[in-house]
């Protein structure tokens, strides 16, 4: 399938999506940290940060389609990413933090978010 954009428009469209500071984060964030991969949230009573992840940006394999315009700059950026976030979570964990993720799907389903973090921090 082909772009409708050209070239010039789809880049001008692209730069206007922000990495940071998206309306997810935003919305769930209490503190901002130092520490590894900037978590949304940090417990430090409870030893526990939390991400807030696209399901994009982060590759969740789960229920979701591969870019198919500029899918080798993807399959690039996505590794990445992967390789990132995964050396974060090992930072982190050998500074005795617990990391929970929450993606941006699980967010569409409140009661599911709610029974989903409940599991995820033991309550």
């Amino acid at each position: 399938m082909t772009d409708i954009y050209s070239s010039a428009k789809r880049a001008e469209i692209m730069s206007r999506i922000r990495g940071r500071d998206t309306q997810l984060e935003r919305a769930i964030r209490l503190t901002v940290s130092d520490l590894p991969g900037r978590p949304d949230l940090v417990f430090r009573r409870l030893g526990t940060v939390v991400f807030a992840h696209g399901c994009h940006g982060h590759d969740r394999p789960k229920g979701r389609s591969r870019a198919k315009t500029n899918a080798g700059f993807w399959a690039r950026k996505l590794a990445e990413n992967r390789k990132r976030d995964a050396k974060n979570m090992a930072l982190l964990k050998s500074q005795g933090w617990r990391t929970v993720i929450v993606w941006e799907c699980e967010t569409k389903d409140i009661e599911r978010l709610r029974s989903s973090l409940a599991r995820k921090f033991g309550a």
